[in-house]
């Protein structure tokens, strides 16, 4: 079995604008000083995707769900639970806009409430069972067919009629094509 043992995480819940990508390769904003913190994670999340869920937000006009935002011991519990490693990006994604209301997506997300809307617990199931590959996290249902998280970051569309071809390069492609551009 695969060692679950949850590793350490930076945690930064900012993102610094004036970071280029030169100036993030020697660690420093182009003005002037910066905690290294910082620089670490702007190259960890993806500015596309950053830009992307505050596209989605902007759009949302701050409509969100009651359901609170999972926390980091949250999604601990459930790589332990479910037998995934959800990747940094997709945590911030989750905890950023797994709330937001926009169209007619909704994000699957961590809750406490096993019959909450959307808890991802039971997304795992349903997915499991119409045969999503077990390391392909469910992020998004859609009539019985799932977009998937797939471990090379890119998002694939599961039709429980089986594997599609659709797919998506990144979570700020799927954001824009898909909860953005088909609501």
């Amino acid at each position: 079995m695969k060692d679950l043992t949850p590793t350490p995480r930076l945690r930064v819940a900012v993102f610094h604008p004036e970071l280029t990508e030169e100036s993030s390769t020697r660690g420093e904003l182009n003005t002037g000083a910066i905690e290294p913190i910082a620089f670490r994670w702007a190259r960890m999340i993806d500015k596309e995707l950053f830009q992307a869920i505050q596209e989605l937000k902007t759009l949302s006009q701050g409509r969100t769900t009651s359901i609170p935002v999972a926390s980091d011991g949250m999604f601990d519990r459930y790589e332990q639970e479910v037998g995934v490693v959800f990747p940094e990006g997709l945590r911030f994604f989750v905890k950023e806009a797994g709330n937001v209301i926009y169209g007619t997506k909704d994000l699957l997300v961590p809750a406490v409430d096993p019959l909450a809307r959307g808890e991802l617990k039971a997304a795992f199931s349903e997915a499991r069972a119409i045969g999503v590959p077990p390391e392909w996290i469910p992020i998004c249902e859609d009539n019985g067919d799932f977009f998937c998280f797939i471990p090379n970051g890119e998002i694939r569309f599961f039709s429980h009629d089986g594997v599609s071809t659709e797919s998506w390069a990144s979570l700020a492609e799927w954001i824009r094509d898909v909860w953005i551009g088909r609501s």
